[in-house]
């Protein structure tokens, strides 16, 4: 009974230490809370370890490590068919080559994930895809489909009475 209750603190501790950019403190937690999880056979925590692990070296510029822990979460969302999570990991996935300035790797990413939002009618999710679309769009030189992207992205936002930080951070 101890050991579930200690990596739910330790999960939330690594959420607060990425907040406030603790990043080794949030390192720390989430590896501890993964480890744990594994212990444990919870996959939902261990999944969200690995997603906070991942957005921590997304946050520090480590790519690579970050696409490769949003690449194991997309892996087990797959296998449990959740299309709402698979689009963000592959969402994560395109931020992370758009973070090595690789536009043309990140468009397909970006584009599953649209592709599926748009499927399941999820269109929070989505609104900050059609912003990141726009971003790549943009890099991409590609400015008029840039343009229709952020355009559609700020319909969605006004739609849903988000502001557009919000918007870009979902």
């Amino acid at each position: 009974e101890v050991a579930p209750k200690a990596m739910q603190y330790t999960l939330m501790a690594g959420r607060r230490a990425a907040r406030v950019y603790a990043n080794d403190q949030a390192i720390t937690h989430y590896e501890t809370a993964r480890a744990l999880a594994e212990e444990l056979g919870a996959d939902a925590e261990r999944i969200a370890a690995i997603e906070g692990l991942a957005d921590v070296h997304a946050l520090q510029a480590e790519w690579e490590e970050a696409s490769r822990l949003y690449q194991e979460a997309l892996t087990y969302h797959q296998q449990k068919g959740d299309a709402v999570r698979q689009a963000r990991m592959q969402s994560r996935i395109g931020s992370t080559f758009s973070g090595v300035f690789d536009f043309r790797q990140a468009l397909p990413h970006i584009q599953s994930a649209m592709d599926t939002l748009k499927a399941k009618k999820d269109e929070q999710e989505l609104t900050g895809v059609y912003v990141q679309m726009a971003r790549t769009q943009t890099y991409l030189g590609n400015f008029a489909q840039a343009e229709e992207y952020a355009r559609a992205g700020l319909a969605l936002a006004e739609r849903h009475d988000m502001l557009p930080q919000a918007a870009e951070a979902q």
